[in-house]
């Protein structure tokens, strides 16, 4: 089961546009990435922030724990080899990065 989210910015009063976020979207979770991300990743550019979240991609699976020096794309976990371990197959470099639905 997933914790599903929203990440957004403001389009005026009582508005707002948004990228679906699927797992991990409590504030310990994807709260506390965002704010890593923009105190970290972004040097606190938040205009480069949503511009790369919401502008460059249509959706997310994860972001939370990710690695952004890592190119975004999707890692689909039926492609695990059978002789792999869910825990090996996570440790990939392709599961490190952040898990968009718009890039293979």
């Amino acid at each position: 089961m997933s914790t599903n989210g929203i990440i957004a910015r403001s389009t005026g009063e009582g508005t707002f546009s948004g990228r679906y976020h699927h797992c991990d979207s409590y504030p310990s979770g994807l709260g506390t990435s965002l704010v890593e991300l923009y105190r970290g990743h972004f040097k606190r550019d938040l205009t480069r922030m949503l511009q790369v979240l919401l502008d460059e991609h249509t959706g997310w699976s994860t972001i939370v724990h990710k690695d952004f020096k890592l190119k975004p794309g999707y890692t689909n976990i039926g492609s695990r080899p059978d002789s792999m371990t869910i825990d090996q197959f996570m440790a990939q470099p392709l599961n490190r990065r952040p898990q968009c639905y718009c890039h293979d």
